[in-house]
């Protein structure tokens, strides 16, 4: 949890779940536009990215990289997030991805792009199958947020719509050299 707020840590989490992974990439996007009531930002990603960690066979490596997969032992929001942890610890690498290339196993790690435009849609295709900020945070931190979320869903459909429309119509004008 400390990454998500600045933390430096060796440790990255993920999830065991992909719907899980979306919802996370896509409420990093909402989480840019929640409690704004007149426009957009004007700086906004066309995508968002999800990571996977293809696990074919085991690819750790005592003392340098590790997998930690949780079990139902552990915390109610790791379980209900599918928790899982890695580990890497290389006076050469910074990074996984850089860390399985120079292994040869880049093909371990996939990037999915995710558009934008979609991203509301999906957040609700999501809540559909009940993964929601209140089913991954099963207390009332997940109640309050999944709360602001449905009331901001109304207002942010309209805004997004605009902003889209905006940018297409920015897209399509030529510019004056």
């Amino acid at each position: 949890q400390g990454r998500h707020f600045g933390l430096l840590s060796p440790y990255l989490d993920w999830s065991t779940s992909p719907f899980v992974a979306v919802f996370f990439a896509l409420e990093e996007v909402y989480s840019r536009f929640s409690g704004l009531r007149a426009s957009y930002p004007t700086e906004v990603p066309c995508s968002v990215h999800v990571w996977g960690l293809r696990l074919w066979r085991d690819i750790t490596e005592p003392d340098v990289f590790e997998i930690h997969m949780l079990t139902t032992a552990h915390g109610t929001r790791q379980r209900a997030q599918r928790a899982a942890f890695n580990w890497l610890n290389s006076a050469d690498h910074i990074d996984l991805e850089s860390y399985l290339t120079s292994r040869g196993l880049a093909y371990y790690l996939e990037r999915y792009d995710l558009i934008l435009a979609n991203a509301l849609d999906a957040l609700k295709e999501l809540e559909l199958m009940n993964v929601t900020y209140s089913s991954l945070f099963p207390d009332i931190e997940g109640a309050a947020r999944d709360a602001n979320m449905i009331t901001d869903f109304l207002h942010m459909y309209d805004l997004f719509e605009s902003f889209l429309r905006q940018k297409r119509s920015e897209k399509d004008t030529p510019s004056s050299s």
